[in-house]
Protein backbone atom coordinates (compact mmCIF):
# COMPACT_ATOMS: atom_id res chain seq x y z
CA UNK A 1 0.00 0.00 0.00
CA UNK A 2 2.77 2.45 0.94
CA UNK A 3 4.72 1.67 -2.21
CA UNK A 4 1.62 2.24 -4.33
CA UNK A 5 1.02 5.65 -2.73
CA UNK A 6 4.68 6.55 -3.23
CA UNK A 7 4.60 5.71 -6.94
CA UNK A 8 1.32 7.54 -7.47
CA UNK A 9 2.63 10.68 -5.77
CA UNK A 10 5.84 10.61 -7.79
CA UNK A 11 3.83 10.09 -10.97
CA UNK A 12 1.70 13.18 -10.21
CA UNK A 13 4.88 15.09 -9.43
CA UNK A 14 6.07 14.46 -12.99
CA UNK A 15 3.02 16.27 -14.32
CA UNK A 16 3.55 19.30 -12.06
CA UNK A 17 5.81 20.93 -14.65
CA UNK A 18 3.14 20.68 -17.32
CA UNK A 19 0.69 23.50 -17.73
CA UNK A 20 0.03 26.80 -19.39
CA UNK A 21 2.82 29.37 -19.49
CA UNK A 22 0.80 31.75 -17.31
CA UNK A 23 0.49 29.06 -14.65
CA UNK A 24 4.24 28.49 -14.83
CA UNK A 25 4.86 32.23 -14.44
CA UNK A 26 2.60 32.12 -11.39
CA UNK A 27 4.63 29.23 -10.01
CA UNK A 28 7.87 31.20 -10.39
CA UNK A 29 6.33 34.32 -8.84
CA UNK A 30 5.17 32.21 -5.90
CA UNK A 31 8.72 30.87 -5.51
CA UNK A 32 10.01 34.46 -5.51
CA UNK A 33 7.54 35.30 -2.72
CA UNK A 34 8.79 32.27 -0.77
CA UNK A 35 12.40 33.44 -1.16
CA UNK A 36 11.41 36.91 0.02
CA UNK A 37 9.76 35.39 3.07
CA UNK A 38 12.89 33.40 3.90
CA UNK A 39 14.90 36.60 3.56
CA UNK A 40 12.55 38.45 5.92
CA UNK A 41 12.92 35.81 8.65
CA UNK A 42 16.71 35.80 8.18
CA UNK A 43 16.98 32.21 6.92
CA UNK A 44 19.05 33.36 3.93
CA UNK A 45 21.13 36.44 3.22
CA UNK A 46 20.28 39.10 0.61
CA UNK A 47 22.93 38.20 -2.04
CA UNK A 48 21.87 34.56 -1.96
CA UNK A 49 18.20 35.56 -2.22
CA UNK A 50 18.98 37.81 -5.20
CA UNK A 51 20.73 34.92 -6.99
CA UNK A 52 17.78 32.61 -6.44
CA UNK A 53 15.30 35.26 -7.54
CA UNK A 54 17.33 35.97 -10.67
CA UNK A 55 17.13 32.32 -11.70
CA UNK A 56 13.34 32.50 -11.45
CA UNK A 57 13.34 35.77 -13.38
CA UNK A 58 15.30 34.10 -16.20
CA UNK A 59 12.71 31.31 -16.31
CA UNK A 60 9.93 33.91 -16.45
CA UNK A 61 11.75 35.65 -19.31
CA UNK A 62 11.81 32.38 -21.27
CA UNK A 63 8.11 31.83 -20.61
CA UNK A 64 7.26 35.35 -21.79
CA UNK A 65 7.79 34.37 -25.43
CA UNK A 66 5.24 31.55 -25.06
CA UNK A 67 2.49 33.82 -23.75
CA UNK A 68 0.10 35.24 -26.33
CA UNK A 69 0.19 38.99 -26.94
CA UNK A 70 -3.55 39.15 -26.29
CA UNK A 71 -3.21 37.98 -22.68
CA UNK A 72 -3.67 40.78 -20.12
CA UNK A 73 -0.64 39.64 -18.11
CA UNK A 74 1.64 40.52 -21.04
CA UNK A 75 1.16 44.27 -20.44
CA UNK A 76 2.55 44.03 -16.92
CA UNK A 77 5.05 41.24 -17.53
CA UNK A 78 7.15 42.87 -20.26
CA UNK A 79 8.21 45.99 -18.28
CA UNK A 80 8.70 43.82 -15.18
CA UNK A 81 11.20 41.58 -16.98
CA UNK A 82 13.03 44.53 -18.54
CA UNK A 83 13.34 46.35 -15.23
CA UNK A 84 14.47 43.43 -13.06
CA UNK A 85 16.94 41.68 -15.37
CA UNK A 86 20.07 41.89 -13.21
CA UNK A 87 21.10 40.60 -9.82
CA UNK A 88 22.31 44.05 -8.78
CA UNK A 89 18.87 45.64 -9.40
CA UNK A 90 17.13 42.92 -7.41
CA UNK A 91 19.68 43.04 -4.58
CA UNK A 92 19.39 46.83 -4.34
CA UNK A 93 15.62 46.60 -4.10
CA UNK A 94 15.77 43.87 -1.45
CA UNK A 95 18.12 45.89 0.74
CA UNK A 96 17.00 49.52 0.28
CA UNK A 97 13.94 49.30 2.52
CA UNK A 98 11.45 50.35 -0.16
CA UNK A 99 10.98 46.81 -1.58
CA UNK A 100 9.85 48.02 -5.00
CA UNK A 101 10.65 44.63 -6.57
CA UNK A 102 8.37 42.73 -4.19
CA UNK A 103 5.65 45.36 -4.67
CA UNK A 104 5.69 44.62 -8.38
CA UNK A 105 5.65 40.86 -7.73
CA UNK A 106 2.63 41.28 -5.46
CA UNK A 107 0.88 43.33 -8.15
CA UNK A 108 0.55 40.20 -10.28
CA UNK A 109 -1.35 38.47 -7.48
CA UNK A 110 -3.43 41.50 -6.47
CA UNK A 111 -4.57 42.19 -10.04
CA UNK A 112 -5.52 38.53 -10.46
CA UNK A 113 -3.11 37.69 -13.29
CA UNK A 114 -1.79 34.71 -11.34
CA UNK A 115 -3.55 32.71 -8.65
CA UNK A 116 -2.45 32.10 -5.09
CA UNK A 117 -1.58 28.55 -4.20
CA UNK A 118 -3.12 27.41 -0.94
CA UNK A 119 -0.34 24.91 -0.34
CA UNK A 120 -0.29 21.20 -0.76
CA UNK A 121 -3.51 19.22 -0.85
CA UNK A 122 -3.90 16.02 1.08
CA UNK A 123 -5.18 12.86 -0.56
CA UNK A 124 -7.35 12.21 2.48
CA UNK A 125 -9.17 15.41 3.57
CA UNK A 126 -10.01 13.91 6.97
CA UNK A 127 -6.32 13.80 7.91
CA UNK A 128 -5.40 17.45 7.37
CA UNK A 129 -2.24 18.47 9.19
Amino acid sequence: MTICIFFMSSMFGCFAGAGKPIEKVGHHLQKIKDISYKLSVKKIDAPQAAKRILSHMEDIKQLDSKISDTEPIKVLLLPFIEKWHSENNILASLTDGEHLFMSEVNAFFIRGYVAYKDGWKTLFPIFKP
